[in-house]
Order: C-alpha cells, then structure tokens, then sequence
C-alpha cells in the first residue's frame, strides 16, 4: 500500500490542488461514493478514483448552478409580474379618470352600467367588477380619445 504523501504527490501531477482539496473535502464529508463509508486513507483512494470524485462534484456543482439560475429566474418572474400589475393599475386609475371625466355623476355611471348589468346577471350592479369590466368597454371603444383631453 502506498503511503498518503505519495498519493498526493501522485495527484499532484494530473490535479490541481484545488482539485485535490475539493475531493478531499467531499471524501471527508460524505465517505466513499455509493456507500458513504468513512475512508481511513483518503489520498491513496483518491489516487485510483480522482476521476469518479471529480465527476460526482462537478455533477454536484452543476446542480447547484441550476438550483441557483431557477432561484434568479423566478425572482425576475416576480420582479416583473410586480412591475406589470403596477403598470396595469396606474394604467386603469387613467382609465378611470377618464371615464369619471366624461360621466361625472353617480346616476351617469349607473345608466352606463345597466347594459352590463344585464348582459353580466350574476355580478352585482354596484360592485367593482361589474364596474372594470364597464370602464374596459367604455375604454376600448370610446375611452383612449377622451385621455388625451384629462
């Protein structure tokens, strides 16, 4: 059996010793590949099986990276939904003043909701969806004209 201090200077030769550090650490830490076994000499194991080590932590460091890109991914997803809400609520408040503008009173607005309260039965007639999907319509047809003139 060869002694450690050959074995590493055996490694030396083909590792870094980064390399052989990081192996090491993982031989330390988690045992034997497969069964998790503590090893009584690390550096004449690492010796024969340099190669499986390193494939294991780069498979390892791989997982991390990925873990790592979703974890950035799906920040990003919430920072933007959470910019387009608020691009979508500043964008309905102009929407409303417009139609608040051009229907200034309650009983204007009321009148202009009865068509959709009948068209959407199972909304109330003074609630607040009723009330956007309203506004939207007036919007779409009439609204972008009369924003101009806010």
């Amino acid at each position: 059996m060869q002694s450690e201090a050959h074995c590493y200077f055996q490694l030396k030769k083909g590792f870094t010793l980064e390399e052989i550090s990081n192996a090491l650490d993982y031989i330390q830490g988690y045992g034997l590949p497969g069964t998790g076994e503590r090893c009584h000499s690390p550096m004449a194991y690492l010796a024969q099986a340099m190669d499986d080590v390193q494939q294991i932590l780069q498979e390892k460091l791989e997982k991390i990276k990925t873990t790592e890109d979703l974890k950035k991914i799906k920040e990003e997803s919430e920072r933007l939904k959470a910019e387009l809400t608020s691009e979508m609520e500043a964008e309905f408040k102009l929407k409303s003043a417009a139609f608040e503008k051009a229907f200034p009173t309650p009983e204007a607005q009321k009148k202009f909701f009865e068509p959709f309260a009948s068209r959407y039965p199972g909304l109330s007639a003074t609630g607040l969806p009723l009330r956007n999907i309203g506004i939207s319509a007036w919007w779409a047809e009439y609204g972008s004209k009369q924003a101009n003139q806010i």
